[in-house]
């Protein structure tokens, strides 16, 4: 009796053990659900109609608005599809589609709002990645690990790569190593060895200046001198700093290699 007692005692604390450890990897959320990586339901996956009113990102929470018809949107069912294709750009991008089941029958015309988890299209190696929703015409920037990314990483020696945008579309690329940036906890020290080219944009004249990170509904920008260059992100060893939004300029960067 003894023995089948702890037999008994020991399976049912293997048991509770196992069910403690499969709650661990549960992925806690606060969005409403995850993103599914289904390429053949990408394609050919069956939606009811809808509209898409305002896209957002919040943390790590895709929040789409949209609307659609029926009798009170309380029984329709979303779900957000990734492609599982990488497209090879600066960032990547990847394509998402949601799909609506709704199968309520009036003609009314209600308006929702649902989130959905972004973690499943993190992708290794990059801290960034530019999202093409099915459905809607902006591009979305979803930028992750951005705290130990930027602030920590940013401190290092930078070798200006290339200059594009602006209201006139420059587009120069530089020599590695002709301009530096080099970043400490406070100050960037800058070294332009091309101080007579006065026709390309190519940021500061040599010195040292002052610069910050703040931060902005969950995006970064970079300060330096208190001139607000733009979003900032580091990708790979690639640092880029990107005002184009507000006809600026993007600033590419390459972590500075010794010889």
């Amino acid at each position: 009796m003894t023995s089948t007692y702890l037999k008994t005692f020991i399976l049912v604390s293997l048991l509770v053990m196992l069910n403690a450890c499969e709650e661990d990897d549960i992925i806690s959320s606060d969005c409403d659900s995850l993103i599914t990586l289904d390429a053949e339901k990408y394609q050919n996956g069956a939606s009811s109609q809808f509209s898409i009113v305002s896209v957002s990102i919040a943390g790590d929470c895709l929040e789409i608005e949209y609307s659609s018809s029926g009798c009170d949107g309380e029984s329709w069912e979303e779900e957000m599809i990734d492609s599982e294709e990488i497209l090879e750009s600066f960032p990547i991008q990847r394509k998402l589609r949601m799909l609506l089941k709704n199968e309520e029958a009036c003609a009314a015309i209600f308006t929702k709002t649902v989130s959905f988890d972004l973690t499943p299209v993190q992708t290794e190696n990059y801290s960034s990645v530019i999202l093409n929703l099915d459905g809607y015409d902006e591009p979305l920037l979803y930028q992750y690990r951005k705290d130990s990314v930027l602030e920590t990483q940013i401190q290092a020696k930078w070798d200006l790569m290339n200059v594009n945008g602006g209201l006139l579309g420059v587009d120069t690329d530089f020599p590695a190593g002709s301009i530096t940036w080099e970043f400490d906890e406070s100050k960037v020290k800058v070294v332009n060895n091309n101080p007579n080219d006065e026709m390309v944009y190519d940021g500061f004249d040599s010195g040292s200046y002052d610069y910050s990170i703040k931060e902005t509904n969950g995006e970064k920008t970079l300060l330096v001198s208190a001139q607000d260059l733009g979003s900032a992100y580091i990708i790979n060893d690639e640092l880029v700093i990107d005002q184009r939004a507000a006809d600026g300029f993007q600033i590419r960067f390459k972590e500075h290699t010794k010889n």
